[in-house]
């Protein structure tokens, strides 16, 4: 793609018709990518080959909502999400099942989450809340884990309002 400029945005009208196409073509791309998947699931029933599975997911475009077709395709074919390969991989306790897949659209898995706008403050107090938790923690496995600046927790808490109580076990 070419880099954007000043030149290249729209008048109202064309941004008009631009939005109807993207419409338009983004449904007809959720079409085809219902129709790959379930392509695909079937191929690899018959097949045990998750290559072309794993080719689709591959193919998606940087915006579509791969996680949604990832648990599609984890819930209706014989195969498995691996996190660590972040592949799809064969799946012996699995059979897969085409009908269903043909049934629900993958656009209805793993909805896109709510859009929040940020709230540092009410980040920042999260933040001091499980420092805090941490710091009051007795487990020794996980107070040694713990990697706690507690100055820079004192000073994050003034910044944003809040004091800052440190156990008496974290103090000496």
């Amino acid at each position: 793609m070419s880099k954007l400029t000043i030149a290249n945005l729209l008048n109202a009208d064309n941004l008009a018709t631009a939005i109807k196409s993207i419409k338009t073509r983004g449904a007809k791309l959720d079409q085809d990518i219902q129709i790959a998947a379930c392509s695909a699931i079937k191929n690899h029933s018959e097949h045990f080959s998750t290559n072309l599975v794993n080719d689709l997911i591959a193919a998606l475009p940087k915006g579509s909502r791969v996680n949604a077709l990832r648990e599609f395709i984890n819930t209706f074919s014989g195969c498995s999400y691996d996190e660590v390969t972040k592949l799809f991989v064969n799946d012996k306790s699995k059979t897969a099942d085409i009908e269903g897949a043909m049934d629900v659209k993958w656009t209805e898995f793993k909805p896109e989450p709510a859009y929040h706008a940020l709230k540092f403050d009410a980040e920042i107090k999260k933040l001091l809340d499980k420092a805090v938790k941490a710091m009051n923690d007795t487990n020794p496995e996980n107070v040694a884990k713990n990697d706690i600046n507690i100055e820079h927790v004192i000073a994050l808490g003034k910044v944003i309002g809040v004091d800052i109580v440190v156990p008496e076990s974290v103090e000496g």
